[in-house]
């Protein structure tokens, strides 16, 4: 028998609580399971939460899944016509180009303003708050572009609306305060 090394004794105990848990709360959300136990399911199990559930030997509630996002009509139209809305009062403020291929995704908007490049993402999110993926999105697409300024435009902004990572400058900006933006350009 080989020695288990102490990472893995640290996952294996882990899981053992997220099972414990999800027996005691079969209708446990993947972040409510996270903030409990103070881990993240989906490192530890194969299949995330999925996994996770199949270990428990429960079934896992699917009827409580909600659709969100781009899975419904309606919300993905709402946000194509926010980043529309966005596009076009930036184009006030220099040369606009939507929808930009990246070496690692698309870049919503790329403004061009006294022959500076501005990497802009629009997030039209009513119910959540922009996360730390959305900037490092954001970085990836600043790095692809060899550009140093860029632009989050939501509904609402987080407490923290301000990153500057390595040579990158990133700012969080609401919808409504576009005008602010030849100002920190410069």
């Amino acid at each position: 028998m080989t020695p288990i090394s102490g990472t893995k004794k640290i996952g294996l105990k882990k899981k053992k609580v997220i099972v414990a848990y999800i027996k005691n709360n079969p209708l446990a959300t993947q972040r409510e399971i996270n903030k409990a136990c103070k881990t993240r399911i989906q490192g530890l199990f194969e299949h995330g939460i999925f996994g996770a559930y199949k270990e428990a030997q429960i079934e896992f509630p699917f009827e409580r899944l909600k659709f969100h996002g781009t899975a419904i009509k309606e919300v993905k139209q709402r946000a194509k016509d926010f980043e529309e809305e966005i596009a076009q009062k930036l184009s006030c403020y220099g040369k606009v180009n939507r929808l930009v291929k990246t070496k690692r995704g698309v870049a919503d908007i790329i403004l061009e303003r006294n022959n500076k490049k501005i990497i802009i993402e629009v997030k039209d999110y009513l119910n959540k708050e922009v996360s730390k993926h959305e900037i490092k999105q954001l970085k990836k697409y600043l790095e692809d572009c060899k550009c140093n300024l860029g632009f989050l435009i939501c509904h609402t902004k987080p407490k923290k609306d301000k990153f500057l990572t390595d040579e990158n400058k990133i700012f969080i900006l609401e919808s409504e305060e576009l005008n602010k933006i030849p100002e920190l350009i410069n």
